[in-house]
């Protein structure tokens, strides 16, 4: 038989603390993920906070934890891939207060600069014969910070930390012509599910995809008209600049907690200074048109641009009423939202100055 068929088959063991730790009320406690031999789980002690779960892949680095720090218990386990024999998910840790996180950096860090040097090159020039293989490796260690999110939208810690070399950032595809340096998409993407973390997992969590909420997640920067925007099965929205209504299409997502650990993608839009944007949800579906070659949302359109004279506080009791008398299809219910923005507050700190709108999105963006 092969070496390799006599490996032992690992799987996830649990070890409970070595010394009994003595509870208290007002205690502050913490998870440890890919705890290694200690040194965050150390640092919280300092800091006051205690250590109830640790978790690491490796049998000898979780031993040093275990002397180092006797209270705490511990997962020998691989977090990361789901079809491991050892696998554990993070989710099914203890909740805690605080969350500690020493993702992996191994394969991804700047260890081969020296080598670099050495050769006489930058360190991405570096010839890498291994370097598929590396890669590989890398995106693995990456994934680990993938295990935060999962703790994260299971227990919602207080507070998460999350220690790493700066290579995290560069997570994404391989920026041309630098194929070793990604372009910080996945990295940013990764940042991004946080602000989700409240709403898709929590309801997933509770109702576990019996019910949905459609939704349209957006954040308003007042100082420079820019708007990001999830449209997770949302109200439509709708753009009036001048004398033009127009619908702004937006990417239609799955409506939150639908389905366990759904990626969401955040788009960027930009309102200039006049600009109102109108939001608006029709139960069962909005009205009909009536032909004679009027666009589908032509009800809607029309009652836009009929209130847009109106104030921002009396346009959507107009609108509301336009759609409950609109024929065919009158919906049972309406709701409507009206923001107009004029500009930057001038003199506050950090306004854009006049006429400038801000910095511009992303091209592409509408």
């Amino acid at each position: 038989m092969p070496p390799q068929m006599l490996k032992k088959c690992r799987t996830a063991s649990h070890r409970p603390a070595v010394k009994r730790r003595r509870f208290r009320h007002d205690e502050v406690t913490a998870v440890d993920l890919f705890s290694g031999f200690g040194g965050l789980t150390k640092g919280l002690k300092e800091a006051g906070v205690t250590t109830i779960m640790a978790a690491n892949h490796d049998d000898y680095k979780v031993a040093v934890h275990e002397a180092n720090h006797p209270e705490a218990e511990r997962w020998i386990a691989d977090l990361v891939d789901p079809e491991a024999a050892d696998y554990h998910s993070a989710r099914d840790l203890p909740p805690a207060d605080f969350l500690a996180a020493g993702v992996s950096c191994v394969n991804h860090s700047q260890a081969n600069t020296i080598k670099a040097y050495e050769q006489g090159a930058a360190l991405f020039e570096l010839d890498d014969p291994d370097y598929e293989a590396r890669v590989t490796r890398s995106e693995r260690d990456r994934a680990t910070a993938n295990c935060v999110l999962h703790y994260a939208a299971q227990h919602h810690p207080r507070l998460i930390l999350v220690e790493c070399t700066t290579e995290l950032t560069s997570w994404g595809p391989a920026i041309p012509g630098s194929r070793k340096i990604g372009d910080g998409s996945t990295y940013r993407w990764w940042l991004k599910q946080f602000d989700l973390l409240n709403y898709d997992q929590a309801l997933y969590g509770h109702y576990r995809g019996k019910s949905a909420l459609a939704a349209l997640l957006l954040r308003f920067d007042l100082a420079t008209g820019g708007i990001e925007v999830v449209d997770a099965g949302s109200p439509t929205l709708w753009r009036i600049r001048g004398s033009t209504t127009e619908r702004v299409e937006l990417d239609r997502q799955l409506p939150l907690g639908m389905f366990e650990d759904t990626v969401y993608a955040m788009q960027r839009l930009r309102l200039l200074p006049g600009d109102r944007s109108v939001f608006v949800a029709c139960d069962p579906g909005e009205p009909r048109s009536a032909g004679d070659g009027e666009a589908g949302d032509g009800p809607v359109a029309r009652a836009l641009a009929q209130a847009r004279h109106l104030s921002c506080a009396d346009a959507p009791r107009a609108v509301v009423r336009a759609l409950r008398e609109a024929s065919p299809g009158a919906p049972e219910s309406v709701l409507v939202v009206c923001l107009d923005w004029h500009g930057p507050e001038t003199g506050r700190p950090g306004a854009a100055t006049p006429g400038d709108g801000g910095p511009l999105p992303p091209p592409g963006t509408p």
